[in-house]
């Protein structure tokens, strides 16, 4: 609802999806959104490797998510295989209207929250999927930046994830 949300709010944007494994969010909001959008950029942030060492079920093949792709017509897809870091978001255009973050790692969604909000354009949406399970201090000092910032609102589903929307 969220992606719809966005997309009903900015006639034209680009998506952002960071820590992808087998492309299961990714897949539900591309099928069922496809026909609302035109030639919209997906970028795709993710290194298909199992960085932490565990033994997580994590998809280290592309192939698993682009073969299920291959009807999705209005999304156009840019597959950045990297982790999340400065060079790959580099690499992400300015017009965002939805991100989807879920690598887990808070030190890193938090240093580069800045600059995807940066990134976000009015109305655009971004979900935090491992916020409920941070530590207290890191959730604290996640809503602190938030509260801060005037311009988001931050909604925390039962779901435990984190949705932020840009305001004006």
């Amino acid at each position: 609802k969220y992606a719809e949300f966005a997309i009903i709010n900015n006639s034209t944007g680009n998506f952002l999806s960071i820590g992808i494994s087998y492309g299961t969010s990714l897949k539900l909001i591309t099928h069922l959104l496809d026909d609302k959008v035109k030639d919209t950029k997906y970028f795709l942030i993710d290194n298909y490797k199992n960085v932490d060492g565990s033994n997580r079920n994590y998809n280290n093949d592309i192939n698993n998510v682009k073969k299920d792709l291959n009807d999705i017509k209005n999304f156009k897809f840019n597959f950045i295989e990297d982790l999340l870091n400065q060079s790959s978001l580099d690499k992400v255009n300015d017009d965002l209207i939805f991100t989807h973050l879920n690598t887990g790692n808070y030190e890193v969604e938090f240093k580069f929250l800045p600059q995807i909000i940066n990134k976000t354009k009015t109305n655009g949406v971004i979900i935090i999927d491992n916020y409920g399970f941070w530590s207290k201090t890191q959730i604290n000092t996640i809503d602190e930046y938030i509260s801060k910032n005037i311009n988001l609102f931050k909604i925390v589903l039962p779901s435990l994830q984190c949705v932020i929307i840009k305001n004006e």
